[in-house]
């Protein structure tokens, strides 16, 4: 029982640490054309401030002003297992610059037609939903077998497929630079002629981590 217990910590652990999290609510949308089209959020990454779109990703950055305070491990708000200093845990070295991202889901019916698919908008949010930053998306690739690839953003009816998009940084120094702190995003799709919005669940953002 113990090893089971042993295994199914350590895959939560994993999960939490890599971003991936659910919509509160799966959103539903029905166009014009009778396509009924569910979406929801698959994953989040909350990446580092100043690191956008149009940034080199795997240039390395300068330790960002707000790493964890000495002896707080950082993300988690616990104390480190690590001797503190006056360079916190993971904020000494260089470091990559991780883009913020969000993964969306789409569940196509049957009926209607191809419908074009749009994001029209993406807030930052407290864990509290009070609204932190609107954030623009960019780059829509969807899964494939080979991996993401370019999207050209339109969904046919029976489709099922996952979509990612590019998110500007948030500000983070602006909203108090916590790693403690959970965040969300609000997304509001527009599939065809119609919207939805859906919300992701609370995530933390991602911790510094040296290279």
């Amino acid at each position: 029982m113990w090893k089971k217990a042993l295994v199914l910590s350590s895959f939560l652990a994993a999960v939490a640490c890599s971003g991936i999290v659910t919509s509160e609510v799966p959103g539903e949308v029905v166009t014009t054309s009778n396509l009924k089209v569910n979406v929801a959020v698959s994953g989040l990454s909350l990446g580092d401030e100043g690191c956008n779109p149009t940034a080199t990703a795997a240039k390395p950055a300068a330790a960002p002003a707000n790493c964890a305070p000495p002896g707080e491990r950082a993300g988690s708000g616990a104390p480190s297992m690590e001797p503190s200093g006056d360079v916190a845990p993971g904020c000494g070295g260089g470091f990559t610059c991780r883009q913020t991202s969000v993964q969306l889901s789409f569940k196509a019916t049957n009926e209607g037609s191809s419908a074009p698919v749009q994001i029209t908008r993406v807030v930052l949010l407290e864990e509290t939903d009070s609204e932190l930053q609107d954030l623009a998306s960019s780059n829509p690739r969807a899964w494939t077998e080979a991996g993401y690839a370019v999207w050209d953003q339109t969904i046919a009816p029976g489709a099922e497929l996952k979509a990612s998009y590019a998110l500007t940084a948030p500000t983070w120094s602006k909203h108090g630079a916590s790693y403690s702190k959970r965040y969300k995003v609000r997304v509001t799709v527009q599939v065809g002629d119609q919207t939805t919005t859906v919300d992701s669940a609370a995530t933390n953002r991602e911790a510094p981590v040296a290279t």
